[in-house]
């Protein structure tokens, strides 16, 4: 019995001693993240033609993702689907946290030609 009074008394004494940081509430957090933040977009070409545009940016799980390829959707993820024929695209990145929203454009030369065969 004496022995875990002991311990019990030893923990009390560590979490009374502890530095503890104040919980922030949800306006103080908000006021935390950056104004905006940074989206690039790399293209990948691939063997059989066309481009798979990708989002790079840090931590890309906190984002969604609205991808318009050629002016024509093309999916909610941090990269298009498939390689396709890309003459332009835009992909709108929005905050999870707080919905900002920075959209990127991007323009390539013809990625797909009627002289690139087909395997």
């Amino acid at each position: 019995m004496s022995q875990k009074l002991m311990y019990l008394c030893i923990c009390f004494c560590l979490f009374q001693s502890c530095d503890k940081a104040p919980l922030l509430s949800l306006p103080e957090l908000e006021n935390e993240l950056p104004t905006t933040f940074e989206v690039s977009i790399d293209v990948v070409h691939c063997v059989n033609g066309g481009n798979l545009l990708s989002v790079e940016m840090p931590n890309p799980e906190l984002y969604g993702y609205l991808w318009e390829v050629n002016e024509q959707a093309s999916g909610h993820h941090t990269e298009t689907s498939g390689c396709q024929c890309v003459e332009n695209a835009t992909v709108r990145v929005t905050r999870l946290a707080d919905g900002l929203r920075v959209s990127k454009f991007i323009e390539l030369t013809a990625s797909c030609s009627s002289d690139e065969s087909s395997f």
